[in-house]
C-alpha cells in the first residue's frame, strides 16, 4: 500500500486540479502499487499521468533554521493581516549576517511597497543594508509574506538523479498519449518557494522536462495544516493550454 501521506498529497492535488480544469478528477489507478515488476508512476486520473516527489533543499542547517524561526516567523505573522496579496521574498545567503537590522528594514519595505507592486517577479535593493532581494507577487493566492533564502547549486547532482528517475517513468505514459504531470513537493519554509523550485528543477533536468513532461506543479507543504498547489510557469503545454 502506498504511504498514506503521499497518497493524501496526490489525492488533494487531483481535487485541486479538477477544480482548475472544471471537472472532477480522482485516481483511477495507482500503478506503483499495482506494478510488481518495475517502478511506476503514482497515479492515473483521466488523461493525466502523475508522478510525485519530495525535493529536499539543504542539509545541516540547524543554526540557520533556529535563526529563521526566531527572526522571520514573528515578522511573517505580523505582516500577514497587513498585506492584500502573497509576497515571496528571496534573500541572499549573506542576509543572515544582518540579523538585527534586516527584520525592521524588511517590514518597512513590505508595508511601503506591497500595495503598488504589479503581479510577477521583480528585483529590488534594501536601501539601508544594500541587500538585493527578489520578490514574487501573486494577488490571486492566500495573502501573506513568505521569506526564503537560497544557496544556488547545492545538492544539484543528487536532485538531477532523483528527478531523472521520476521523469523516465512519466516518459512511458507520454508515449501512450497521457498528459504527464510532475508534482514536486517541499516542506521547507526557510529555503524554498515556487520561483526557486522552478529554477532548481529547470537547472537540474531542463532538457528532460521539455521532452517528457507536460506540466510541472509545486506542492507547498511548509505550513502545517495548509496545503497549496501552484502550476509553475514552465510547461511544455503552457503555450497551447493556459490552466490558471
Amino acid at each position: 500500500m502506498k504511504k498514506t501521506r503521499e497518497k493524501h498529497i496526490v489525492e488533494s492535488f487531483l481535487e485541486h486540479l479538477g477544480k482548475v480544469r472544471g471537472r472532477p478528477l480522482r485516481a483511477e489507478a495507482w500503478p506503483d502499487e499495482e506494478n510488481r515488476n518495475t517502478a511506476d508512476i503514482d497515479a492515473i486520473a483521466g488523461p493525466y499521468a502523475i508522478e510525485h516527489t519530495v525535493v529536499e533543499s539543504f542539509e545541516n542547517q540547524l543554526r540557520e533554521l533556529a535563526w529563521y524561526r526566531e527572526s522571520f516567523i514573528p515578522l511573517i505573522e505580523e505582516l500577514r493581516p497587513r498585506v492584500d496579496s502573497r509576497l515571496e521574498i528571496n534573500l541572499p545567503r549573506e542576509a543572515i549576517g544582518f540579523r538585527d537590522s534586516l527584520v525592521p528594514e524588511l517590514r518597512d519595505w513590505v508595508l511601503a511597497n506591497e500595495p503598488g507592486l504589479d503581479d510577477g517577479v521583480l528585483e529590488a535593493t534594501l536601501v539601508r543594508s544594500g541587500i538585493g532581494i527578489r520578490v514574487s507577487k501573486s494577488s490571486g493566492r492566500k495573502r501573506g509574506v513568505h521569506l526564503t533564502w537560497w544557496i544556488p547549486g547545492q545538492n544539484r547532482k543528487a536532485l538531477t538523479r532523483q528527478l531523472q528517475k521520476k521523469i523516465s517513468k512519466l516518459a512511458r505514459y507520454r508515449e501512450k498519449g497521457k498528459t504527464t504531470i510532475l508534482l514536486v513537493e517541499s516542506d521547507d519554509l526557510q529555503s524554498m518557494n515556487s520561483v526557486l523550485m522552478e529554477e532548481l528543477v529547470q537547472g537540474a533536468v531542463g532538457p528532460e522536462l521539455a521532452v517528457h513532461v507536460d506540466e510541472l506543479w509545486y506542492a507547498d507543504t511548509s505550513i502545517p495544516g495548509s496545503l497549496e498547489f501552484e502550476e509553475l510557469a514552465w510547461s511544455s503545454a503552457a503555450e497551447s493550454e493556459p490552466t490558471r
